[in-house]
């Protein structure tokens, strides 16, 4: 709800989810390095400035003339660092807003697990960014990403726990605990929605016969051994 908070204008969210992402994503980043003290001169200089130097960050050659300001090697070092950090930052927000948006747009009855109700909003990016300092490396990014959700999900109460733990799924770094855990959480929701609905008792009955195959034959599709004589 308030990811466009920032914002002058508003877009409907499936033209930006389409047609404008590129543009999308880097609003996150237009709009967080005001609150970073390394990128707030940056911006300050202008958008143009800030493109040039994202370009940087992201592997790209410098031009020589394509800063208006300039910059020490030291300070330019830390600049692209720092948006280098940022950038995969943001790109873990979109990651989470996209789960965001699918979850809500699910009617209750036809979503088979929770709500994903953690947001990758401009005020989460904004947060995030402000605590990114040029000297992390990309596994301490990943853990604020993490720390940063862990605070966030106090606010949900009872849904904290099933949020955390779809959160890495959600973010692509899931172990294989983390992918059963969800499985534990998704079928005890499962059974715990299913009703009155007959639709609902026979497809729960067919979900447990399936869990039930799967714990008799942990391989089904190895070769079955010929009986012996």
């Amino acid at each position: 709800p308030d990811m466009l908070a920032n914002r002058a204008d508003v877009h409907n969210l499936g033209d930006v989810a389409g047609a404008h992402q590129d543009a999308f994503a880097q609003s996150y980043i237009e709009n967080a390095c005001g609150v970073n003290e390394v990128l707030a001169p940056v911006i300050a200089h202008g958008r143009h400035e800030l493109e040039t130097l994202l370009h940087v960050a992201q592997g790209g050659p410098l031009q020589a003339d394509a800063l208006e300001h300039h910059y020490a090697p030291t300070e330019l070092t830390a600049v692209t660092r720092t948006l280098a950090h940022v950038v995969r930052a943001r790109d873990a927000l979109l990651k989470v807003n996209a789960a965001y948006i699918a979850s809500a747009t699910v009617d209750d009855a036809l979503r088979g697990e929770p709500a994903f109700l953690l947001q990758g909003s401009y005020r989460n990016m904004a947060r995030l960014a402000g605590r990114i300092v040029a000297a992390m490396t990309p596994e301490e990014v990943d853990a604020a990403v993490r720390d940063h959700y862990q605070t966030e999900a106090q606010t949900l109460a009872a849904s904290a726990g099933w949020n955390l733990a779809k959160l890495p799924l959600v973010l692509g770094t899931a172990t294989e605990a983390d992918t059963a855990r969800v499985d534990a959480l998704r079928a005890q929701w499962r059974e715990a929605n299913v009703g009155q609905d007959p639709l609902s008792v026979i497809a729960a009955s067919l979900r447990a016969i399936e869990v039930d195959l799967r714990v008799a034959d942990p391989d089904p599709g190895a070769d079955p051994v010929a009986p012996t004589a």
